[in-house]
C-alpha cells in the first residue's frame, strides 16, 4: 500500500454532507455543522489510498465525519452544551470508535468548537469555548496499568476516565493544567496548593506518568484539612506523614507496581518545596533533626514512619523517652564523616523481658558514644538478653534471682555457651566487638547481675586486632584499576567513579572528604602543583593542602563532567563536584552509589579469580598510606614528608595500615638499626600491674624486684634497667619510648665525639627494640 494526499472528489463531499444532514441534530446546530464541514472539505487535503490499482478517495474521512456528526447528535442539543464537560464525554466516545483516525476526529471536534466561538453572538457559548481552548486538541493518554484492570469496576472507571486521561469525565476546566501534550487534573480549589503543584510540574521531565497523575489527582484529598494550607510553610513533618499514609493506601487500592508507586513522587514534591524555599529565601523548609530533606527517599526513614518510631536526639541530660522505638538522629546534617549523617533505628520491643528492656534503654540513653555504636550495642544486647531469658526459662520456667533479691544470676555455663556460639558465627573482630559491648553493659549493671571482675574476664576479646586498614595488594591493584577504566564507557557514572577511586588511592583525602569537595575547592594551580581546600573529617573544619597537578586535573575533569547536573541539583548539593542523577531529572551528591558500584566491581573481579580478596571503598586510602610509608622504608622520602603527605603518624600507620615486617618498619621510620638487639624485660597490657612497683628509667617502666639485682655491675644505669629481666613496662607507655627515642636521636646528632655518638646509638637501639616489641604485643604486627 502507498499513500498520497489529494483533494476529495465532489461526489465524496456530497456524500459526507448528505450523511450529516440526515442525522437527528438540532436544526440550528445542524446548519452550522454543514457550514463548518463545507469549509473543511474545501480547505483540506486528505489521504488518497491506492489499493490493488483501485482508488477510494476519503474512505476513512467519510467515517470520521459521520462519527463527528453522531457525537454532536448525542451530546449537543443546543450551542450552550458546547463546554468542557461535553468535550470530555465526546473525547471518550471517540476512544471507543473503530476504523477511524481518533486523532483526526478529536482535531475535527475541537475545530468545530472554535468555529462556533468565532461566529456566535452568544457570550456564554463563547466564554465556555474560550476556557476550553488551551486544553483541547490534545491526543488522548494511552498508558494504563494492567494491574488496575483486575480491581473493582469503580476503581477501573476512576483510573481510566478521570486520572489516566487528558479529558477527565466530570472535571472542571479550571482544574486542568496543560504540560507539554498532557492535560493534568489538579483537583483542588486551594490556590496555594495549585500554584505549588504547577511549579512542581515544571521540574518534572515526564509528568504524564501514572504515579504523577495519581498524586496530582488525590493531592488535595490527602491533606484532609485544607484550611491549614495557607503557604509553603504549612507543609511539615506532620503533613508528610499524613500524605504518606494516604498515598500508601492509594498504591494498594490501585495495585501499583513498585516502579509506579506514589511515595517516591511525594518525596520529590517535598524536596521541591525545600529547594524552592532555599532558592527564594536562602533557608531550608525542612531542617529539624526529625525531618530534613536528606531523609526523603531513604527506605529506613519510611519504615520508621510506618512502624511508629520516635525521632530523637540522644542526650543523657534529657528525660528518657517513654517509647520503645527510637530513631537516633544526627546532631549535625553536614559533615565530611558520612556515617555521622545516618539515623539509626533502635527497637527495644525486640527485648522480650520488660525489665531488661528498660535497663537497656537507660544504658543506651546514657552512653557517651556515637549513634552507630549505640545501634550496635542495642542489637548485640537484645540478642544476649533474650538468650539469657531463654536459658533461665528452660531451667525451671522462671527467672532465677540471687539470694531472693532482684539480682539476676549469670551462670558460667551460659556465658561459655554463648561465647562459643559467637565464635562459631562471627569473625574474630566481630566477636571482640560484641564481647566488649556485653562486658561494658554487665559491668555497668554488676550490682544487678551480681557479677565480679573474675567472671567478667570471660568476656575478654580474642586479642586478634583487625584494625581496619587493608591496603589493596600490588598484585590486585592493576586488575581493579583496569576494571574501573573499562567501566568509563559501560556505566553512565563510570568516569566520575574512576576519578573518586584514583583520588582515594593517590591523595590523603578520605572518601567522605573527596565526595564533599566543592566546586570552588581549587584555590590556585600551576604546571606542577595546586592548592585545594576541603572539609576535614576529623575536625569538620576547612583545611588547605597542596596536590600534584595530576590530582588537580582529575578534580577539574570531575567538575567538567558534572557541570551539566548543576541546574538539576537541589541547592544544597549544587555546590559539590561529585553529583549523580536520580531518576534522570534530579542531581544529588554522591553517597552510597559509589560504595555499591565499588562493591559490585570487586565482587565481579573476585568471582572471576582475578583478585585475591575482597575490598571496600575505604581501602583506597589505606593503599595510599601504605604506599607512602613503604617509600619511607625504601629511603625514598623522610618520615616528616610522609606524615605531611598522609596525615598519619608512624604509630597510626603501623597500627592501621602496615603489612610489612615491624622491625624493618621501625628501623626505616626512626633511622635506627635494631639488628640482633635482645631485650629481656616484660611488657604487660594493664597499666595497673606496674603502678605499685618502683618506677625506673624516668617513667619508662618499673622494677619487678624488691632489690636491684644489677647493683654490683659496672654497666651504665641507663642500660642496667633496659637490659634487665626484671624491667617491666606497659603498652600505654609507648609514647614515652617514642619521645625518648627522638630525644636520644637529637642528642646523637649534637654529640661532639664518636664515643658520645655511639653511646646514644646504643640507647636508641634499645628503645627502638622496645617500641617494636610493644607494637607486636599490641597485635598490630601482621
Amino acid at each position: 500500500m502507498s499513500n498520497e494526499y489529494k483533494p476529495l472528489s465532489e461526489a465524496t463531499k456530497k456524500k459526507i454532507l448528505l450523511g450529516i444532514s440526515r442525522l437527528d441534530i438540532n436544526m440550528d446546530v445542524s446548519k452550522e455543522i454543514l457550514k463548518f464541514l463545507r469549509i473543511e472539505l474545501e480547505e483540506r487535503n486528505f489521504k488518497y489510498n491506492l489499493i490493488k490499482n483501485s482508488t477510494k478517495q476519503g474512505y476513512f474521512f467519510i467515517n470520521e465525519c459521520l462519527e463527528f456528526g453522531n457525537s454532536i447528535a448525542k451530546h449537543v442539543k443546543k450551542f450552550e452544551d458546547l463546554n468542557w464537560g461535553t468535550f470530555c464525554m465526546q473525547a471518550h466516545d471517540i476512544e471507543q470508535s473503530k476504523n477511524i483516525s481518533k486523532g483526526n476526529l478529536l482535531e475535527l471536534l475541537s475545530k468545530f468548537y472554535l468555529y462556533i466561538k468565532d461566529i456566535t453572538d452568544n457570550e456564554m457559548v463563547r466564554n465556555n469555548v474560550e476556557v476550553c481552548e488551551p486544553v483541547m486538541n490534545t491526543t488522548e493518554q494511552k498508558s494504563f496499568s494492567a494491574n488496575v484492570y483486575n480491581k473493582s469496576e469503580e476503581v477501573v472507571a476512576l483510573y481510566k476516565y478521570q486520572i489516566m486521561t487528558n479529558y477527565p469525565i466530570g472535571s472542571y476546566v479550571g482544574h486542568i493544567y496543560k504540560a507539554a501534550e498532557s492535560n493534568l487534573y489538579l483537583k483542588t480549589n486551594n490556590s496555594v496548593i495549585k500554584d505549588l503543584l504547577i511549579e512542581f510540574i515544571h521540574t518534572i521531565i515526564s509528568p504524564n506518568k501514572s504515579n504523577y497523575r495519581i498524586l496530582l489527582y488525590f493531592f488535595e484529598d490527602s491533606l484532609e484539612d485544607l484550611n491549614s494550607i495557607e503557604s509553603i510553610y504549612s507543609f511539615n513533618f506532620e503533613t508528610y506523614k499524613k500524605q504518606y499514609w494516604y498515598f500508601k493506601d492509594i498504591d494498594i487500592q490501585f495495585a501499583l507496581s513498585l516502579s509506579q508507586r506514589t511515595s517516591p513522587i511525594l518525596n520529590e514534591f517535598y524536596r521541591f518545596l525545600d529547594n524552592k524555599l532555599l532558592k527564594d529565601e536562602g533557608k531550608h523548609l525542612f531542617n529539624s533533626f526529625k525531618f530534613h530533606v536528606k531523609q526523603l527517599g531513604n527506605s529506613h526513614f519510611v519504615r520508621f514512619i510506618e512502624e511508629g518510631y520516635e525521632f530523637i536526639i540522644r542526650s543523657a541530660h534529657e528525660t528518657l523517652p517513654y517509647s520503645d522505638k527510637w530513631v537516633l538522629c544526627p546532631k549535625q546534617t553536614n559533615s565530611a564523616d558520612m556515617s555521622s549523617l545516618t539515623s539509626y533505628g533502635l527497637n527495644f520491643m525486640l527485648v522480650n523481658n520488660k525489665e531488661d528492656r528498660e535497663l537497656l534503654k537507660h544504658y543506651i540513653w546514657g552512653m557517651n558514644s556515637t549513634n552507630s555504636n549505640a545501634f550496635s550495642v542495642c542489637s548485640t544486647m537484645t540478642y544476649f538478653l533474650n538468650e539469657l531469658e531463654v536459658f533461665h526459662l528452660k531451667l525451671d520456667g522462671k527467672i532465677i534471682y540471687l539470694d531472693g533479691s532482684k539480682r539476676k544470676e549469670l551462670p558460667l555455663e551460659f556465658i561459655l555457651t554463648y561465647r562459643a556460639k559467637l565464635e562459631d558465627e562471627f569473625t574474630d573482630r566481630v566477636v571482640d566487638n560484641k564481647l566488649g559491648w556485653i562486658k561494658n553493659y554487665l559491668k555497668h549493671y554488676k550490682h544487678i547481675y551480681g557479677i565480679d571482675e573474675i567472671t567478667l574476664l570471660n568476656f575478654e576479646g580474642l586479642g586478634n586486632k583487625e584494625t581496619g586498614g587493608n591496603p589493596i595488594t600490588k598484585e590486585d591493584f592493576p586488575f581493579i584499576h583496569q576494571e574501573f577504566k573499562n567501566q568509563i564507557i559501560e556505566h553512565k557514572d563510570g568516569e566520575l567513579f574512576y576519578i573518586i577511586f584514583r583520588l582515594s588511592c593517590t591523595t590523603k583525602l578520605r572518601l567522605g572528604e573527596i565526595i564533599n569537595l566543592q566546586r570552588d575547592c581549587i584555590l590556585s594551580s600551576n604546571d606542577r602543583y595546586g592548592e585545594i581546600k576541603y572539609i576535614s573529617k576529623t575536625t569538620n573544619e576547612t583545611v588547605k593542602d597542596i596536590f600534584l597537578i595530576e590530582e588537580i586535573s582529575l578534580i577539574n575533569r570531575a567538575k567538567e563532567i558534572t557541570s551539566r547536573y548543576i541546574n538539576l541539583a537541589i541547592v544544597d548539593d549544587s555546590k559539590y563536584i561529585f553529583l549523580v542523577t536520580f531518576r534522570n531529572y534530579i542531581a544529588l551528591r554522591v553517597g552510597g552509589q559509589y560504595s555499591r558500584y565499588f562493591g559490585k566491581l570487586i565482587k565481579k573481579l573476585f568471582e572471576e579469580g582475578k583478585i585475591s580478596q575482597k575490598y571496600i571503598p575505604y581501602n583506597g586510602r589505606h593503599t595510599f598510606i601504605d604506599s607512602a610509608w613503604q617509600a619511607v622504608e625504601d629511603n625514598k622520602i623522610s618520615t616528616l614528608e610522609v606524615s605531611t603527605i598522609t596525615g598519619n603518624s608512624a604509630g597510626v600507620a603501623v597500627k592501621h595500615y602496615r603489612k610489612y615486617d615491624t622491625v624493618r618498619f621501625i628501623e626505616a621510620t626512626y633511622m635506627v638499626h635494631i639488628g640482633d638487639v635482645k631485650i629481656n624485660g616484660e611488657i604487660v597490657q594493664d597499666e595497673s600491674e606496674i603502678d605499685i612497683l618502683q618506677q625506673v628509667e624516668q617513667g619508662a617502666g618499673a622494677c619487678n624486684s624488691g632489690d636491684c639485682i644489677k647493683k654490683d655491675e659496672l654497666e651504665d644505669s641507663a642500660f642496667k634497667c633496659l637490659t634487665c629481666n626484671k624491667f617491666v613496662t606497659s603498652l600505654s607507655r609507648l609514647t614515652i619510648f617514642e619521645n625518648r627515642l627522638e630525644q636520644y636521636t637529637q642528642k646523637k646528632n649534637e654529640a661532639r665525639n664518636i664515643e658520645e655518638r655511639n653511646w646514644y646509638d646504643k640507647l636508641r637501639e634499645l628503645y627502638a627494640a622496645y617500641i617494636a616489641k610493644i607494637y607486636t604485643k599490641s597485635g598490630v604486627d601482621n
